[in-house]
């Protein structure tokens, strides 16, 4: 185990117990835009809330952005804890090992281990004291969770991060029970902005999954856009056992207009904030 967030620390994986009838919930698998509901493809039984996780922190808005960190250690404790439950087992076994995606872990793990706390991931492993940002881990939704893990431990094994580093990882990091108090805040804040505007010493790393292309998500042209202007290191991840090279040489032919987001006032601002800095071009060529 990982230095300090193994089992010896916190006791076995998924050590929360219930003798209840097993409870589940929906495996969804894409969006069906004529009904405008969820795929479901299964269903995954309910993850035991784990007993190392608090159940209260510093809550969401009483820490700085700056601060909504997590170490790499930390991050890849907190998936190797997913990754040992029987739910996870279930998502693979419906979805497949490479597509399950931040999406399923946010709605079986986050949401529901978070639930009523008002705080993130990050806050709950980080209860008594919140550190600056090291770093930003950047990556799509829709991207494949083992192919992103592959790649935060190659970015220590072979980037020369340390495990130490503290990072912001949107998922973890921000408080996913948006209600319309957290959107507001999340809105005031900017954090992402914050966060790039402060420079962090290893830079913006951007997962890229061959299960989605990260720059079909416009709000990450955004982000991309944002780091040129601060003059930070970007720079990629690619699980090297799943890249061919032609898929590589594809990759840096971006598009980054092309992409979309949820809300169309949210394409229409980004689009403008794209324009008002240098023009999509510049992004373009910067990225690839």
């Amino acid at each position: 185990p990982i230095r300090g967030w193994g089992k010896e620390a916190f006791g076995p994986m998924g050590s929360a117990e219930s003798h209840a009838p097993q409870k589940t919930t929906p495996i969804t698998n894409g969006w069906d835009a004529k009904a405008n509901v969820p795929i479901v493809s299964g269903r995954a039984p309910i993850a035991p809330r784990p007993g190392w996780l608090p159940k209260t922190g510093p809550g969401q808005a009483n820490v700085n952005p700056l601060c909504w960190t997590l170490t790499i250690e930390q991050w890849v404790f907190f998936m190797r804890q997913v990754m040992a439950t029987e739910t996870w087992q279930k998502l693979v076994d419906v979805k497949g090992e490479y597509e399950v995606t931040m999406y399923d872990v946010a709605d079986h793990f986050v949401k529901p281990w978070t639930e009523g706390t008002g705080c993130s991931i990050a806050l709950l492993m980080n209860p008594d004291e919140q550190l600056p940002v090291e770093g930003i881990l950047a990556h799509s939704w829709n991207g494949s969770i083992v192919e992103m893990y592959n790649c935060v431990q190659n970015v220590v094994n072979h980037g020369g991060i340390p495990y130490s580093a503290r990072f912001y990882f949107d998922a973890f990091s921000e408080y996913q029970h948006l209600d319309l108090h957290f959107f507001e805040m999340m809105w005031q804040l900017k954090p992402m902005e914050q966060v790039i505007a402060s420079k962090p010493t290893y830079g913006y790393i951007m997962v890229n999954t061959t299960l989605s292309e990260v720059y079909k998500r416009l709000w990450l042209t955004h982000d991309a856009n944002l780091v040129l202007n601060a003059n930070l290191q970007y720079r990629g991840l690619f699980d090297r056992y799943r890249w061919t090279p032609d898929m590589l040489e594809s990759s840096c032919k971006v598009k980054t207009l092309e992409g979309q987001a949820a809300h169309g006032q949210d394409e229409d601002y980004i689009r403008r904030l794209v324009e008002q800095h240098g023009g999509p071009e510049k992004v373009d060529d910067f990225i690839g």
